[in-house]
């Protein structure tokens, strides 16, 4: 398994967090932050393994995980 980026995360989290709508596909997040679907989805994977199969997944889903995961890793730095 790859290694999580954490740049990626926190821009996958702040764009998240901005949108306002309730359903976000894989596809919609790719336009927002300007990183390919497959990009995205290599990091997602860790959080939902079937995000690259099912393209119509909602990624909102996601969010309350990645800030947890992003919780963790900063309290492992300090």
């Amino acid at each position: 398994m790859a290694e999580i980026k954490i740049s990626h995360l926190e821009k996958i989290l702040s764009a998240l967090q901005k949108a306002k709508r309730k359903y976000v596909s894989l596809d919609d997040l790719s336009k927002m932050i300007g990183l390919y679907p497959e990009v995205l989805g290599a990091d997602l994977t860790y959080f939902e393994p079937l995000v690259l199969m099912d393209s119509s997944l909602n990624v909102m889903d996601l969010v309350a995980p990645i800030q947890n995961y992003l919780n963790q890793e900063n309290e492992k730095k300090k």
